[in-house]
C-alpha cells in the first residue's frame, strides 16, 4: 500500500521537548472577572479530575509511529518525548525522504530510530509494544488491523475508518485482541473543555438546553492531495474538522439521538499550489448539522475550511458554547486555558481554568510552556501509556471516585474565584434533565473505547 503524509517544517522548538513547534504564538488575553453570577459546581468533581496519580515501576512502553506528517511532528512525538514511561523506537512512512528528514530532526530528542517504509515490519517487530497511526484515512483499516493481529496497542488518528463498517470491525478486532485502543480526539484534553465538562455534569449551568459549535478556517483553495477524494479521505471538512466537534458535543452533553444536515463544496480545487491542473475535489468544504441529544438538548454544528478572514496565524477560529437555563459557557480554540461565562442580563466574562485542571493528572507537561493551542494535546499520550501500563481501557473521562478526600477547595472560595455572589444557586434538576447522563455510550464510527453513532429520522 502506497501512501504519503503531509510534511511540515519549523525551526522553533516546543518548550521542554526539543521537538519542532508551530512557529506561531497565541495570546489567551485577560479580563477583569467581575461578578459572573453564583454558578455552583461540586468541588469534589474538580479535584477528582486533578487528583495525583501514583506511578509504579513498570517496563517502558516502546512506541512506533506510522505516518510522519505534521500531526505526528507537532502532537504525537512531542507527547512521547515528554512521557518518561514511553520511548519512541521506530518510525515508518512510505516516503523514504520524509523518513530521513524526521530521523535527522528528531535525533537530538530520541536518538537513532529503526526506520521502515512497510507498516507490516512495524506490526511484526517484537521490540514494539504500541503503535501510533497517523496516515491518510483510507489506510487506517489495513494498518490498524495488521497491528491488532500482532497484538500491538494502537492509537489511531480519526476517522478510524472511512465508513462505519470499517470502524466497527476494527473495534471488534481490538476487543478480541485484548489490547488498548484509542482514537485521537485531542480536544478532550484541552483544559477549558475538561472544565466545561465538569460544569455541565454538575449542573453548574442549569438545565442544558443547547450546544453550538462553529469551526472556520481560511485555507488555500488549491488541491488537498489525498484529502479531496472520497476513496482516500471518505469526506472532507465533515471528517476532518466537524468530527471532533461531534465527539466533543457527546463528551459534554451525552449521546446524540437524531441528526440532520447538509454539506457543500465551494472550491473545486482543480489546480495544485504551483498551478498545475488536477482532478477536482470530490468532498465537502462546508458542513452543517442540527441534532437533538437523548437528554433533550438541541445541537448545531457548522464547519468550513474556506472562510475568508479566519486565518488567525493558521489556527482558524472556533466558538463552542453550551447554553443552560442558568448560564452560558464558551470555549475558544485560541484560549484553551479559560472559558467565557455569563448569566442572564450579564456580559460574557473570562473565567480562568482552575490551576489543578491545566494538565491531566500525572502528565509531565508544564502548563505555562509552549503554544497553548498545541501543547495540551501532549496529554493524550500520557493517557494512552497509562492505560497500557495499568491494563485498563483508555479513558478521557473522570475515572476516580468522588469523596471528601478530593474536596480540597471550599465552595465559598470557588464561588468567589469563579462567579461572584449575586445570583441564586444554579439549577439542581436531575441529571437526565440537564444532559449529565453518566458514562457515555458513544458508537463505533470514531473508534476505540470512545465511539459514536447517529440515526436519521
Amino acid at each position: 500500500m502506497e501512501w504519503s503524509t503531509d510534511t511540515h517544517s519549523g525551526a522553533a522548538r516546543m518548550a521542554g521537548t526539543g521537538m519542532p513547534s508551530n512557529p506561531t504564538t497565541g495570546d489567551m488575553g485577560s479580563a477583569d472577572l467581575g461578578p459572573l453570577g453564583n454558578l455552583q459546581i461540586d468541588p469534589s468533581l474538580l479535584m477528582s479530575l486533578a487528583d495525583d496519580t501514583t506511578e509504579t515501576q513498570q517496563a517502558v512502553v516502546r512506541i512506533a509511529v506510522i505516518g510522519l506528517g505534521a500531526v505526528s511532528a507537532f502532537h504525537h512525538v512531542p507527547g512521547i518525548v515528554l512521557e518518561p514511561r514511553a520511548k519512541l523506537v521506530m518510525v515508518c512512512d512510505s516516503d523514504p525522504e520524509l523518513l530521513r528528514k524526521r530521523q535527522m530532526e528528531w535525533f537530538d530528542s530520541v536518538g537513532r530510530l529503526k526506520t521502515t517504509v512497510d507498516y507490516n515490519v512495524v506490526a511484526n517487530d517484537p521490540e514494539v509494544d504500541a503503535v501510533v497511526v497517523a496516515t491518510p484515512n483510507h489506510t487506517h483499516y489495513a494498518i490498524v488491523a495488521a497491528c491488532l493481529a500482532a497484538r500491538k496497542h494502537v492509537l489511531c488518528e480519526k476517522p478510524l475508518g472511512i465508513n462505519a463498517a470499517e470502524a466497527q470491525e476494527l473495534c471488534r478486532q481490538a476487543v478480541a485482541a485484548g489490547v488498548r485502543h484509542m482514537t485521537a480526539f485531542t480536544y478532550r484534553f484541552a483544559p477549558a473543555l475538561r472544565y466545561l465538562h465538569a460544569l455541565c455534569h454538575q449542573n453548574a449551568l442549569g438545565r442544558i438546553r443547547h450546544f453550538r459549535s462553529q469551526r472556520f478556517l481560511d485555507w488555500p483553495e488549491t488541491a488537498w492531495g489525498w484529502r479531496q477524494y472520497q476513496s482516500t479521505a471518505g469526506a472532507g471538512n465533515l471528517y476532518d474538522m466537524t468530527l471532533h466537534r461531534i465527539d466533543l458535543a457527546q463528551y459534554l452533553l451525552g449521546p446524540i439521538q437524531s441528526v440532520t444536515g447538509a454539506i457543500a463544496q465551494f472550491a473545486p480545487r482543480n489546480r495544485t499550489a504551483d498551478g498545475h491542473p488536477c482532478a477536482p475535489s470530490e468532498v465537502d468544504d462546508w458542513a452543517s448539522l442540527i441534532g437533538q441529544f437523548e437528554a433533550g438538548a438541541m445541537g448545531v454544528w457548522e464547519g468550513s475550511t474556506v472562510m475568508k478572514g479566519h486565518h488567525n496565524l493558521g489556527f482558524g477560529t472556533e466558538w463552542l458554547e453550551v447554553n443552560g437555563s442558568e448560564a452560558t459557557a464558551i470555549y475558544e480554540l485560541c484560549s484553551p486555558n479559560s472559558l467565557k461565562v455569563g448569566r442572564h442580563g450579564e456580559a460574557l466574562q473570562v473565567l480562568p481554568v482552575p490551576e489543578e485542571l491545566l494538565v491531566v493528572p500525572g502528565s509531565r507537561r508544564k502548563p505555562g510552556e509552549g503554544e497553548p493551542t498545541v501543547v495540551f494535546r501532549y496529554d493524550m499520550m500520557h493517557e494512552f501509556v497509562s492505560a497500557i501500563q495499568e491494563e485498563r481501557n483508555c479513558s478521557q473521562f473522570c475515572r476516580r471516585p468522588l469523596g471528601p478526600a478530593c474536596c480540597r477547595w471550599s465552595v465559598a472560595g470557588l464561588e468567589r474565584e469563579m462567579l461572584g455572589r449575586h445570583s441564586t444557586p444554579a439549577d439542581t434538576h436531575a441529571s437526565s434533565e440537564s444532559g449529565a447522563t453518566g458514562p457515555l455510550e458513544l458508537g463505533e464510527l470514531l473508534g476505540g473505547e470512545h465511539v459514536w453513532w447517529w440515526r436519521h429520522r
